[in-house]
């Protein structure tokens, strides 16, 4: 397989909805590779749209990815930077 050029992220997250109002035969028909980037995890609470999200994107013929974001309290934070000073 050769390098992957020309490629269009699209990300959307859980302000989006659950995809319905989201214009994708429109973004399917751009000509471009397009991957659909949904959050999935924010830190402190999941994205209840993420599997409708991915689902439709899917529907329409688009290749997709997920991603996660970690979030840590300051005493996490502050507890694992005494431990490696």
């Amino acid at each position: 397989m050769g390098p992957i050029t020309n490629v269009l992220g699209i990300d959307v997250s859980e302000s989006a909805g659950d995809g319905t109002t989201m214009p994708w035969q429109q973004i399917a028909q751009r000509g471009t590779q397009i991957i659909v980037i949904v959050d999935t995890w924010m830190g402190q609470h999941v994205n209840k749209y993420a599997y409708s999200q991915i689902s439709r994107a899917l529907q329409h013929g688009l290749k997709t990815a997920a991603y996660v974001l970690a979030w840590f309290p300051q005493t996490v934070l502050l507890a694992l930077h005494s431990q490696t000073t």
